[in-house]
């Protein structure tokens, strides 16, 4: 049982070693880069969105880009109302990571890490980019690969399988397991990964693995609270939005899971394909809904910190 944990939070750990390098390979680039694009391309809430889900879906952390948007706020350097944009863009932009790791590419993702290797020994940092990039998606692949062939052996495990019987039959039981899950490895993309192995095989319903999905949601909210200990008002406000937008997507979309997922199974996708679609579904039905409201939500918040103060 010991080895088997133990590969267990290996394949976790290459899967996050494999999105840091990637986002090392990107940021290398310059975070004054991003910096500058967040600032100037967040004049409108629409605008936010769209510029918070290319950011998520190039670096391939939502985590990031909301850290960066609370340093920004922190630093006063953009005002409130336009970072609500930018952290709703993110939760759609981090559903592409689920979305690449339905590819099936047999051990190509050995070949993809060793040409990524090589590329690192070059001075342009576009091809360093490029093998960062390369490294993070073999990696990405690999952890899935994993994660695939490790769900049958753990499902034997008398947690796991409690975990899993109750998921299956409690929304509750499988929102709060991917809630938590994804605050203590702080990455719902990894979360997303392991539902996906579960389904898989069988182990999870689709029903329950898109609740734990968008636990995961909420669970990826803590790094933006832990971001924000000891800021401004405005920092502090960016976490809690975040916090406030996933919980709310997640409440108003509990009755209709269910729906949902009938529908997917309908269709006759591959189970990971149909967990990758109900994520970019959800996060996009969940920022359409919240749009029109984001200028007046922004300037409630404004006018009532300047009267706190």
């Amino acid at each position: 049982m010991d080895r088997l944990i133990s590969a267990f939070f290996i394949y976790i750990m290459i899967f996050l070693f494999g999105m840091t390098v990637m986002k090392i390979g990107f940021r290398a680039m310059g975070d004054e880069k991003i910096r500058t694009i967040i600032q100037k391309s967040t004049s409108s809430p629409l605008k936010g969105l769209l510029i918070g889900t290319l950011l998520t879906a190039i670096l391939q952390s939502s985590s990031a880009v909301t850290v960066i948007t609370v340093g920004l706020a922190a630093a006063g350097l953009i005002r409130f109302s336009n970072t609500i944009g930018v952290i709703i863009g993110a939760n759609i932009g981090t559903t592409f990571t689920g979305l690449l790791a339905t590819f099936s590419l047999g051990r190509i993702h050995i070949v993809l890490i060793l040409i990524g290797f090589l590329l690192l020994f070059t001075r342009k940092s576009a091809i360093f980019c490029l093998g960062t990039f390369l490294i993070g998606l073999g990696c990405l692949f690999l952890s899935m690969d994993g994660f695939n062939t490790l769900s049958i052996p753990l499902r034997e495990l008398a947690p796991v399988k409690y975990i899993l019987t109750a998921a299956n039959h409690s929304l509750w039981m499988a929102l709060t397991s991917g809630a938590l899950f994804t605050a203590i490895i702080q990455s719902s993309s990894a979360t997303t990964m392991i539902a996906m192995g579960f389904l898989n095989n069988g182990f999870l319903t689709l029903l329950a693995s898109i609740t734990i999905v968008i636990g995961a949601n909420v669970g990826t909210c803590v790094t933006a609270i832990l971001a924000s200990i000891g800021s401004n008002w405005q920092a502090r406000w960016v976490s809690y939005t975040h916090l406030v937008f996933n919980i709310g997507g997640a409440l108003l979309a509990l009755p209709f899971l269910k729906l949902s997922a009938g529908w997917l199974e309908s269709l006759h996708l591959a189970p990971d394909t149909a967990l990758a679609y109900s994520g970019i579904l959800f996060n996009a039905v969940s920022a359409l809904l919240f749009l029109p409201f984001i200028d007046k939500y922004g300037r409630w918040v404004e006018k009532r910190a300047k009267g706190a103060r």
